[in-house]
């Protein structure tokens, strides 16, 4: 028998059973899959839209203009040993250790389309740069959650060298496995011809709207999820444990209701597992060749790093008393580009009518072209 066909014989009575279960909670339970999906619009207005969007604009603009070699030239000498060779790598990496897993699998995905990297290049690449930015891990999860700006900095700190300590034991493992480059749909001529300004500021804005878009159907429903899988009077450690494998605000806030060590850790695990939601979003913006397989592999050893080096920062950062001041500055640091969220919103909706209008009308007039 063929294996895809076995495959499909028991996978989709699990899919069938799966959603059919979702369907009978969401009858039995309005009320939370109502609040869910407020819960899950609430984010995406408040926070994704205004901190992430204006990100994946410039990280568009930097990647297609040119820009991308100078910027990643400080991690050439890192990308190298990950066996990349690509000269705007590095520039992918720095997207994604300060915009988040979505920046980063915006621009490995980029440059994996327009043949800088392997596909085998871009999965080892996403393991060292995907995970949680700065401005949600220092100013949301250690002052807002944690109240402890202390041990937000650890955790940015301790996540990120993780990331970059696991990546290249990924490559090792990922040896047998051959890359190709993506097939070029696109003529020499067109290939070769660069656009102007404004079609990069055009093409950055259309694939920053589209990717907000994808971002944000995840968030409403992994939001329903959660809301509908963790019950209201489940223990701590379990609402932890199971907002961690969903999504990571979710563990993050249940992990904050804990006390002490516990809370830190389940912290940790959240932001280290990344979440169901975040593979999710990933898959939906990688191209089909990159797998997300290895970056799951590589978070079982994530995390133990993670706990490692948590106890080190701990150990040798200062101590000090989080105050209204300090948080200011850290807000000021690390979200400079940060749009007002009403702003924001709004720029996002009219973009994203100005991008649909652009798509519809641009077939006419090629077919006016040719007649």
């Amino acid at each position: 028998m063929n294996p895809t066909v076995q495959k499909a014989s028991w996978r989709s009575p699990v899919c069938a059973a799966a959603l059919l279960g979702c369907a009978v909670l969401i009858l039995l339970r309005p009320d939370a899959a109502a609040a869910g999906v407020k819960e899950g619009l609430t984010r995406c207005y408040n926070s994704l839209i205004p901190a992430l969007f204006p990100f994946l604009v410039l990280t568009r603009l930097i990647l297609d203009s040119g820009a991308a070699r100078l910027l990643g030239a400080p991690f050439a000498p890192y990308c190298r040993l990950l066996g990349i060779r690509s000269r705007e790598a590095g520039a992918a990496l720095a997207m994604g250790l300060l915009g988040g897993f979505a920046a980063a699998g915006c621009s490995i995905d980029a440059l994996y389309r327009r043949g800088e990297i392997t596909a085998r290049q871009a999965e080892v690449l996403l393991c060292a740069a995907a995970g949680e930015g700065p401005a949600f891990v220092i100013s949301a999860v250690g002052y807002a959650m944690l109240g402890s700006l202390r041990q937000g900095t650890a955790l940015l700190c301790s996540l990120m060298l993780a990331s970059l300590i696991s990546a290249p034991l990924a490559a090792r493992l990922l040896t047998g496995r051959t890359g190709a480059l993506p097939p070029s749909t696109a003529a020499p001529a067109e290939a070769a011809r660069q656009p102007d300004a404004a079609g990069l500021l055009v093409s950055a804005v259309s694939a920053a709207v589209e990717t907000m878009l994808r971002i944000c159907g995840f968030v409403l429903l992994f939001g329903l999820l959660c809301s509908l899988l963790i019950p209201q009077g489940a223990p701590g450690w379990a609402a932890a444990l199971a907002g961690a494998l969903l999504e990571v605000s979710a563990g993050c806030r249940a992990a904050s209701l804990l006390e002490g060590l516990p809370s830190l850790l389940f912290c940790a695990l959240s932001l280290s597992a990344l979440g169901l939601s975040a593979f999710a979003q990933l898959r939906a913006l990688l191209s089909p060749e990159i797998r997300v397989l290895p970056l799951a592999c590589s978070r079982l050893l994530h995390f133990p790093l993670t706990c490692l080096l948590l106890q080190l920062f701990l150990r040798f950062l200062p101590g000090e008393e989080t105050t209204a001041a300090a948080a200011a500055a850290v807000e000021r640091l690390i979200l400079p580009f940060r749009l007002p969220r009403e702003a924001s919103f709004f720029l996002f909706l009219l973009l994203a009518v100005f991008c649909s209008e652009l798509v519809t009308r641009t077939p006419l007039r090629r077919k006016k072209k040719d007649v």
